[in-house]
């Protein structure tokens, strides 16, 4: 059975898009897949609704002619394309599945209705709707699914994102300290709990990398560190934990994108613990879980409660908690869950 993976490229640059999306495509054409391309390019001008509805065009033909009966088609969502756009792929899908008899396997890295906070997103549902299996992360995310009317057991749990990355983490030289990592976007619309990290208190400080860097001049308590390439910061992020939190708050986890949090996977848990940090998360976020169990860090309710448990940990129990991420580190850098996920979805149809 032939095995294709659809790339959403955005423009011209073929590495355009999030780390975890290009990471499942490197893993699976490294497992044999072919790419199929279609490209989302942002126009201006005249008519350029219409050249975008040709670009599409074309790309939609070009795989219906390449692709092979029988076959498994793997892809990502959400696919990056306008609302518009949404009931011409739901309903390519549907075709294609019909005239090339194929199975869709749906890779979901983010459900766009919930991270938004807009449950009017039935386009985003429709095209989900002609796959035959999904590969998702957390189980209240495969919650979300079931009410949606989709069938539990056509859902694969991946648990993880992997990272793929060649740079190795200075992590198993990570000693226990009051240095906490923030790693990502940090634009304070997104994160606004970042503007107050400052009340945190309890000596507890922060490092902070990614972009936009302007607003964030560094305190006795909060340090901007700069950003790398995504791949690169495994081996240069510097602390001894690594935090997973969003919202406007401090105290929790607030906001759509705060809440967000209790149903999905945050890509940059994958990252600390590919770089060798233990992590910090919310309490109340479907990660706790895996976390807590596999001892790879500790849960907090507010950002505040982290300066005591810090505190009155002792170095054994935080090398404990290192060595247990260590052991997980080579197996994302190596794509080991998605590889997982894709056995089960190889059974499954």
């Amino acid at each position: 059975m032939k095995r294709y993976v659809l790339s959403t490229h955005l423009d011209n640059d073929p590495n355009a898009g999030t780390k975890s999306r290009r990471d499942i495509e490197d893993i699976v054409l490294k497992e044999g897949y072919t790419r199929l391309v279609l490209r989302k390019r942002f126009l201006t001008g005249r008519f350029k609704i219409a050249r975008q509805v040709c670009i599409l065009a074309v790309d939609l033909l070009r795989v219906l002619v390449c692709i092979e009966r029988h076959s498994i088609l793997l892809i990502n969502v959400p696919l990056p394309f306008a609302k518009w756009q949404t009931p011409i792929v739901a309903g390519y899908f549907k075709f294609l599945r019909s005239v090339k008899q194929i199975k869709i396997a749906f890779s979901v890295i983010d459900i766009d209705s919930h991270r938004r906070n807009d449950k009017k997103q039935e386009g985003e549902w429709n095209i989900l709707r002609t796959g035959s299996c999904f590969i998702l992360h957390t189980k209240p995310m495969k919650e979300v699914f079931v009410k949606q009317g989709f069938d539990a057991g056509k859902v694969v749990l991946n648990h993880l994102f992997d990272y793929i990355s060649e740079f190795e983490p200075h992590g198993k030289h990570r000693a226990l300290t009051n240095q906490v990592v923030f790693a990502g976007n940090l634009d304070p619309d997104k994160c606004g709990f970042l503007s107050n990290l400052n009340d945190v208190g309890n000596r507890v400080i922060f490092n902070l990398y990614g972009e936009p860097a302007k607003q964030y001049d560094s305190s006795s308590t909060v340090r901007y560190m700069g950003s790398a390439s995504p791949e690169e910061i495994v081996g240069i992020i510097d602390g001894s934990f690594g935090l997973v939190w969003d919202g406007d708050s401090i105290d929790t986890c607030s906001s759509a994108i705060g809440e967000y949090l209790r149903i999905n996977a945050p890509h940059k848990t994958s990252l600390y613990l590919a770089a060798g940090l233990p992590v910090i998360i919310w309490k109340e976020a479907a990660m706790a879980e895996l976390i807590v169990k596999e001892n790879l860090g500790f849960t907090v309710g507010s950002l505040r409660e982290i300066g005591a448990i810090v505190d009155t940990m002792t170095e054994g129990t935080y090398n404990q908690m290192r060595d247990n991420v260590l052991r997980y580190a080579p197996l994302l850098k190596e794509g080991y869950f998605f590889k997982e996920a894709l056995k089960k979805v190889y059974e499954m149809i």
